[in-house]
C-alpha cells in the first residue's frame, strides 16, 4: 500500500454504538467504491516489512478518504446542501478546503485496465482501516488496487487533507466591516 493509492471495493467496518456495552457488540458495515490511502509512506513500508519478517507492528490503522465519482458527489451534495454552479466549481478546482478532485484515470494506467471516473473526495469522511484487514480483503480479491496518484497530485492531496485536519476552529466568524 502506498500512500496516494486509489483502492476500489472498500468495506469498513465499525461497531454498532447501541451495542457497544453489550458482551458481543454488533459490528456495522459501509462499502465504498473508492477510497485514496492518506497515510504516510513511512508507515505503510515499515508496517509491510514487519509483516513479511513475522514481527508486530505498530501500525494500528491506515488513514483513507472514502471517494465517490465526481458526478456521483456533486449530485448528493446538490441534493443535501443546495449546492449551486459556483460551489461546484470552487469545489472540482480545488479551492474550498473541504473537498478534493482528481481527473480521471486513463485505461492505460489503471490495474484493472478500465480507466475510471474524475473522484470526489470529502475530507470530513476519512475513515480508518486495521492494516491486516485491508491486506485480507486484497488477498480475497473483495478490495482491489486501481492506481497511485503521480507526484506532484499525491502530495497536493496530502497537504490539503493535513490543512483541513489540523484547521483551527473559531468561536465565531472574524467582524470586518
Amino acid at each position: 500500500m502506498w500512500q496516494g493509492e486509489v483502492l476500489a471495493g472498500v468495506r469498513w467496518m465499525t461497531l454498532d454504538p447501541e451495542s457497544i456495552t453489550e458482551e458481543q457488540p454488533r459490528a456495522l458495515l459501509e462499502d465504498f467504491a473508492f477510497a485514496i490511502i492518506v497515510g504516510q509512506d513511512c508507515d505503510l513500508e515499515r508496517d509491510f516489512e514487519d509483516r513479511q519478517q513475522g514481527r508486530d507492528s505498530a501500525l494500528r490503522t491506515v488513514l483513507m478518504i472514502p471517494a465517490w465519482p465526481a458526478t456521483e458527489l456533486r449530485a448528493s451534495l446538490k441534493a443535501s446542501i443546495n449546492l449551486g454552479t459556483d460551489e461546484w466549481k470552487l469545489i472540482r478546482q480545488n479551492n474550498n478546503q473541504r473537498f478534493h478532485c482528481i481527473e480521471q484515470c486513463p485505461e492505460k494506467l489503471d490495474a484493472e485496465g478500465t480507466g475510471l471516473p474524475a473522484l470526489g473526495m470529502d475530507f470530513r469522511q476519512t475513515i480508518g482501516i486495521p492494516p491486516a484487514e485491508i491486506y485480507e480483503w486484497i488477498r480475497s480479491g473483495g478490495t482491489r488496487k486501481r492506481f497511485i496518484l503521480a507526484a506532484p497530485y499525491v502530495e497536493d492531496l496530502s497537504s490539503r487533507w493535513s490543512f483541513y485536519q489540523h484547521r483551527v476552529a473559531l468561536p465565531q466568524p472574524y467582524k470586518i466591516d
